[in-house]
């Protein structure tokens, strides 16, 4: 269900129904038509991040749904380089707990940093649809994300950090 922002006459909210489980780990689901549609209007009308909507979590066991927003976010409290994301290196695009400062609960980093014409979720699947990201790193980022979180719930904000990062609900 989309619910419309009446004053631009757009969709700023989407669902879109995933199975991390599957083969793809959800690629398809991202990378579809719908999805992309969704990320462009919203990026033309000035809303550069896309997250998830609040308290509408997700975890990555199997089929689940993701409810995600888009909103106009141009400041972030923690704007620093990719080298000082104290936590631990997975590999060059992926940092993940523990970590040294913010929260205890887990976190895991996408080396994608937000700015003012594009933030948070929507550095992802702008990737995703533009192949910039394969489907052999999402592959991979979807298995560490499964490794650091279990099967605890997840969630998509970004709007304290400037780089891309997915969080657990609690510690």
């Amino acid at each position: 269900m989309s619910l419309k922002n009446k004053n631009k006459n757009i969709n700023t909210k989407l669902s879109i129904n995933i199975d991390f489980n599957s083969s793809d780990c959800g690629f398809a689901e991202l990378t579809t038509k719908k999805v992309f549609n969704f990320l462009l209007k919203n990026l033309q009308h000035g809303n550069n991040l896309i997250n998830i909507q609040k308290n509408k979590y997700f975890n990555l066991n199997g089929k689940t749904q993701l409810k995600i927003q888009a909103i106009k976010h141009n400041k972030w409290k923690f704007a620093t380089s990719w080298d000082n994301i104290q936590c631990k290196k997975y590999n060059n695009t992926i940092k993940i707990t523990p970590c040294k400062i913010g929260s205890k609960r887990e976190k895991i980093f996408f080396k994608l940093q937000c700015n003012n014409k594009i933030a948070g979720f929507a550095l992802y699947l702008m990737g995703l649809n533009m192949g910039t990201i394969s489907l052999t790193q999402h592959i991979e980022f979807i298995k560490v994300c499964k490794l650091i979180f279990k099967s605890k719930d997840i969630y998509i904000e970004n709007m304290d950090v400037d780089w891309f990062h997915i969080l657990s609900k609690s510690g």
